[in-house]
Formats: structure tokens, C-alpha cells, sequence
């Protein structure tokens, strides 16, 4: 499921946004569905696909600049 769309507000964004959210909850199975959270780190993300877990720290860059 993807989350896309051309919203008018940014209520209706918010709004369309929490829907998307439950319909996620109600489709995927617990056990295989991460809620998270950007900056959160590596460790649930390696656990829920099997993976070991890296020593550096998760690249987090909140200036677009940096990213290009």
C-alpha cells in the first residue's frame, strides 16, 4: 500500500494520512508491521527483516542540501 494523493489542505493531508494509517494496521499482520519513527536508529528495522544490525549510526539529514 502506498500513500499518495493531491490533497487541498493540509487537514485533509493529516486527515487522509491517519486513514491511511489504520487501513495499514487493519491489512498487514502485527508481527510483520514497524511503526516507526525517522531516527529511531537500525535495530528494529534489522530485526524485522533478519538482519544484523550495523555499527555506524543511521544516517539522518534533515537539510536537503546535504542529501543532493
Amino acid at each position: 500500500m502506498t500513500f499518495f494523493g493531491d490533497f487541498p489542505s493540509e487537514d485533509i493531508a493529516k486527515k487522509r494520512f491517519a486513514e491511511h494509517c489504520e487501513e495499514l494496521g487493519e491489512a498487514v499482520p502485527r508481527e510483520r508491521l514497524l511503526e516507526y519513527k525517522v531516527g529511531e536508529g537500525w535495530e528494529r528495522v534489522c530485526i524485522l527483516l533478519d538482519g544484523d544490525v550495523p555499527e555506524e549510526a543511521m544516517a539522518c539529514f534533515r537539510d536537503w542540501e546535504v542529501r543532493l
